[in-house]
């Protein structure tokens, strides 16, 4: 059974996801986008560059075709890199399927790239409302919002499938939703 580690920011899942990647035999390819538009505006909604090995765990990040499953969120593994291509065995599939650069638009630009990230690690928020079918592991000490632990720790399905790592510290309270709830008749907050 192979394992996800959930994180709370972007940037550590990055850091788990480059160092895993790097661990894996065989050399990486980079797949570099094509842009048209704003490149600021154009990397809130898919990376610049995808960087990948056979042997890497991947996420897809936008619906492909939904009758055949290709659907946001979907996992698998790399099994071959090509020119614009990757082929990719989906979890609980035994064929390969090709995925092909996907564009990408937003009202200030384009940017055709690879639908997929590496999912060694993936936020909580990614995770909300997944029941994760693997082992899951908890970075403790890089949660920063109210709720974070709750929804990890309710990704599985049996405790025993459940680590963690680091030190855990409450993230502050935030005043606005604090006073949500008081303007809700709720006298208990906190």
């Amino acid at each position: 059974m192979s394992s996800v580690t959930l994180c709370g920011t972007n940037e550590e899942c990055d850091r788990v996801n480059h160092q895993c990647l790097n661990e894996l035999p065989g050399d990486s390819k980079c797949y570099t986008s094509s842009d048209r538009g704003d490149c600021i505006v154009l990397d809130r909604i898919a990376p610049k560059v995808v960087v990948l090995k056979v042997g890497a765990r991947i996420i897809l990040t936008t619906n492909l075709n939904i009758d055949l499953k290709l659907v946001n969120g979907r996992s698998g593994v790399v099994s071959s890199l090509g020119g614009d291509v990757v082929e990719v065995i989906l979890d609980g599939e035994s064929n390969p399927v090709t995925i092909k650069k996907f564009k990408f638009s937003s009202p200030r630009g384009s940017r055709v790239q690879l639908p997929l990230k590496l999912s060694w690690a993936r936020t909580i928020h990614r995770t909300q409302s997944m029941t994760v079918k693997s082992k899951v592991h908890v970075v403790l000490s890089k949660l920063h919002q109210p709720g974070q632990l709750a929804v990890a720790l309710s990704r599985v399905q049996c405790s025993t499938d459940l680590s963690a790592s680091g030190t855990f510290q409450r993230p502050p309270e935030r005043g606005e939703v604090t006073a949500f709830y008081y303007t809700m008749g709720d006298d208990e907050v906190g």
